[in-house]
């Protein structure tokens, strides 16, 4: 027994646009990560090659700020895979929604003839 029926009168419309920006997804995550680790890198180097950091400080009494930069940044990047991603499932929606129409089995009406419920 079959489900799902494609119907023969269905039109298929083009969805090549959201085919488009699915391709670009991954190299959308890759910017957006890549980004904000470089500018975590950046930091991390200039507090290291910094002369105005004291030399002796103990490894866990460094600046707070560094820290705080890379949380914010960690916290950037799953916003914006969060917001990537969910384009990218609305392209998949609007992909299956463009495509042709499935129509399950009917059963028959016992009101049929008698649309009033009489």
């Amino acid at each position: 027994m079959q489900f799902l029926k494609k119907d023969e009168n269905s039109k298929k419309v083009d969805s090549s646009t959201e085919r488009k920006i699915l391709k670009k997804i991954p190299f959308a995550l890759l910017i957006g990560t890549i980004i904000p680790l470089l500018a975590v890198g950046a930091v991390h180097l200039y507090d290291q090659f910094n002369p105005s950091v004291i030399v002796n400080q103990l490894p866990h009494a460094a600046d707070n700020s560094t820290e705080l930069f890379f949380y914010m940044m960690i916290g950037l990047i799953i916003f914006y895979w969060t917001m990537v991603l969910t384009v990218a499932l609305a392209c998949v929606i609007m992909i299956i929604m463009k495509g042709p129409i499935y129509t399950a089995d009917s059963y028959p009406l016992s009101h049929k003839d008698r649309p009033s419920g009489q």
